[in-house]
């Protein structure tokens, strides 16, 4: 979910530079939410933090930003 508002939000800014790295401003978001997320896990008593659920959560999200970019660029081509 992360991923999709994040390209929605990056994709559609009126600025240029943010508009034009869309996908790799998002992509830091993610990396850097996943592993903030694990951290803050690891003080909470009742979870526990693992570097494989930052890696989970890290691959769903990059996932639906590639499916985000292709389609876009399929849209894009199609026109």
């Amino acid at each position: 979910m992360l991923g999709l508002l994040a390209a929605r939000a990056f994709r559609t800014s009126p600025n240029p530079s943010v508009h034009r790295y869309w996908f790799w401003i998002s992509a830091t978001l993610i990396v850097l939410y996943a592993l903030l997320d694990e951290y803050h896990q690891s003080f909470v008593p009742t979870r526990t933090a693992s570097f494989v659920d930052s890696l989970i959560d890290i691959s769903g999200g990059l996932t639906v930003l590639i499916v985000v970019s292709r389609r876009r660029a399929s849209n894009i081509s199609a026109n």
